[in-house]
């Protein structure tokens, strides 16, 4: 069992390994899946004081508390006991007036002793930033702008001094070293487009291709050297999808095409292949070097945990 893609309460018998998690949310995902406490078993022994607060990361122990001070505006509210004067569109300016109305060292008394804050370890208030709801203008009219600007620039004529160009020089040296993000090192994942059954081609070629984007003075001489005709096709798409010059899908689907003219019979296009047919051609090789046995074993283990989890 790992300590992602966990999907709560679905297994009755769920088998788990927490000896090597990290963290508190680790061990909540890995266990989550449990649909009882009996149907959980632990295979060895586990550091209780990452889930009994001891080692609550700050952020984590302040997202706790933060919870249970909702937790209390909530019952008051219900209960009707809640002062008027605790209001707010966020849960930061929420928690700001409940506090200026209870005081900042108020510890609701159903807060576990684990989480609890005093004067000694206190609440750390989040900022309350303001929020601008005002209406936006409608846009200005950049013509008219730019030629009133013009007339004004006429009315005011002077003479050229060496002053402005000593200016103008430090503002184009600013500019010149603002560097633009590359379109491909976006927030946006890079993937695939899924087509004709494409599953199998899809998880293989977008991790081939993470691996291949974090380290590419690396792997890209790699890709080449293995003697394997699909990682060669497959490094000279990414090459020209970097350069937007062919998209993913292209380059899978050329390679489906050749594994087609390959084995016709098994590896037809648009059916359905699974991983381990896939891996078998477009992972054989002719030498046996040691990033060789790293790549293969990495997407292996990736992709065993993708189909035990999903």
């Amino acid at each position: 069992m790992t300590d992602f893609v966990s999907q709560g309460k679905t297994r009755g018998v769920n088998t788990a390994d927490l000896n090597n998690l990290n963290s508190h949310q680790a061990y909540y995902t890995a266990l989550s899946r449990s649909s009882t406490a009996k149907g959980t078993m632990i295979l060895q022994g586990f550091d209780e004081r990452k889930i009994t607060g001891k080692k609550l990361y700050g952020g984590l122990r302040q997202e706790f508390r933060e919870l249970e001070l909702l937790d209390e505006i909530t019952k008051l509210r219900y209960n009707g006991k809640l002062h008027f004067s605790v209001t707010g569109d966020t849960r930061n300016s929420l928690i700001h007036t409940f506090h200026k109305w209870k005081g900042i060292h108020h510890v609701p008394a159903t807060v576990h002793s684990a989480i609890r804050w005093s004067k000694f370890d206190p609440f750390i208030e989040s900022s309350v930033d303001a929020i601008d709801s005002s209406v936006v203008p409608l846009a200005i009219d950049t013509k008219t702008e730019q030629s009133d600007t013009h007339l004004q620039q006429q009315k005011q004529k002077r003479k050229h001094s060496t002053e402005d160009s000593v200016k103008k020089t430090k503002r184009q040296k600013r500019t010149s070293a603002i560097q633009l993000p590359s379109p491909h090192h976006c927030l946006v994942p890079t993937g695939m487009k899924w087509s004709n059954n494409s599953c199998a081609y899809d998880s293989v070629f977008t991790l081939l291709l993470s691996i291949w984007t974090e380290d590419q003075h690396r792997w890209k001489s790699f890709f080449t050297s293995v003697g394997n005709q699909f990682l060669t096709a497959l490094h000279k798409g990414f090459l020209l999808h970097e350069r937007n010059q062919k998209s993913l899908e292209d380059t899978r689907d050329n390679i489906r095409h050749r594994l087609q003219a390959l084995n016709p019979a098994t590896m037809s296009f648009g059916d359905i292949h699974p991983l381990s047919m896939s891996l078998q051609q477009y992972l054989k090789s002719t030498l046996v070097p040691i990033m060789y046995f790293t790549l293969v074993a990495t997407i292996i283990i990736i992709l065993s945990i993708t189909a035990t989890t999903v």
